[in-house]
This record gives C-alpha cells, structure tokens and sequence, in this order.
C-alpha cells in the first residue's frame, strides 16, 4: 500500500513540475523577394517556422478593464522561434530586443476579423546577413475575415484547423540600419504564403515515463491479491 502511494504520488509531482513546451509548425513557401536584397533564397523555396511557447503563459494584456484599445487583444510571450528553408535558417535569441509573441485578436475593435499573429524580433548583430542586411523580424498572420475562430482573446490551444483561416501572411524583414523598436532604414523583404499548420505532440517520453509508473503501481496492487 505505501508503495502504492509512493508510485502515485510520484506520478503526480512528475507531471506537476513538467513545464512541457508546446509547439507550432507552420509550413508554406517563398512567393516574392525585394528586388536589391542579396540573397540565397529563391521563390518558390519552401519553409517551416517553429515556434516554442509554455501552454501556461499568462496574457500580458489581461487588465481589466483594458488601459487601451491594443489590450483588447491577447498577448502570450512565445520562448523560441526558429525558420528552416531550403538555403536559409534563423533562430530568434530570446528577449534580446524583444521577445518573440503569440497575439490573439478576437473581433478587435469590431473589425469584423479575427487573427493569429506570431512575431519574433531577433538581435542584430547576431543574426545571419543576407547580403548586408540583417535579418530583423519574422512575421506569421493568419485571418479568419467571418470573425469565427476564437472566441475570445485568450491562447488557442488547441490550434484551430488551417483551413478555417482565409488569409494568411509570411513575411521576413532585413535591413542594412536597424534600431530596435524604432525604425528599420533601407528595408528589404521576403514574402510568403502559409500552407499548413500543425502541433508537435507531447514528448513522447513524458507519456512513456507517466505510464510507467502506472504500470508499476497495477503490478504491485495485483501481486497483494
């Protein structure tokens, strides 16, 4: 019996302190690049952007009543997000300049649109340079215009499906004089079409671990018959 209770209660602790990433996969491919940026990528190059958050982040806008309009939408503070493509990778640094976010806006401000947007600004003297620009920030929009995916503000988990969404945007931009949260001069940008969106389940592993234990527990209380 107290092992029994040893194994449950080891269960429980395991899963309570995991702080299990979630995670998003978008896919889709290249559509246009700014004439003057010199670069390896091509259109038609297809990309997958990954982005890491905590399932459990809290809304960085959630006052109530909101101090301004932007508040009237969700804010989730994302960990990472990084871009694979066929001649490019980018992984953003963390909270350098600022760090990468998931906004959830249902109907803002009666616009008759909902949208899910995931931004990342990466720090720039650290970034990969195409040509002599600097890439700055990945951008990811999808818009449903009927105004029936979310129904409120708060983090989709789990991810609506791709296709409830009619527009969609990627976009990448580089600039030769950046500065942070001010202006980008001389920019360039890539631009690109979303395909598919997916989530990564759970790791496998946690599961394997939870039942496990499970498992052990059922042998002890069937040896005790």
């Amino acid at each position: 019996m107290k092992i029994g209770l040893w194994l449950l209660s080891a269960i429980v602790v395991f899963f309570s302190n995991q702080a299990f990433t979630a995670t998003w996969l978008f896919t889709g491919n290249i559509t246009s690049i700014d004439t003057g940026l010199v670069t390896n990528m091509h259109t038609g190059d297809t990309f997958t952007v990954r982005v890491d958050f905590d399932p459990n982040t809290n809304d960085l806008y959630e006052f109530n009543p909101p101090r301004s309009q932007e508040e009237l939408r969700g804010r989730y503070e994302a960990e990472w997000i990084t871009l694979t493509s066929a001649n490019f990778q980018a992984t953003n640094l963390g909270p350098v300049n600022y760090a990468p976010d998931i906004i959830v806006s249902d109907n803002f401000n009666q616009s008759g649109w909902d949208e899910l947007a995931i931004n990342s600004g990466l720090q720039r003297h650290n970034s990969i340079q195409q040509g002599d620009r600097d890439l700055v920030s990945i951008t990811l929009g999808l818009r449903d215009t009927d105004a029936t995916v979310f129904g409120s503000d708060r983090l989709p988990l789990p991810l609506p499906n791709f296709s409830e969404f009619e527009l969609n945007e990627f976009s990448m931009l580089f600039s030769n004089d950046y500065t942070a949260g001010i202006v980008a001069f001389d920019a360039k940008w890539v631009s690109g079409s979303i395909t598919s969106i997916s989530e990564v389940p759970i790791p496998a592993t946690a599961w394997f671990f939870g039942s496990a234990l499970l498992g052990l527990l059922g042998k002890k209380r069937f040896e005790k018959m």
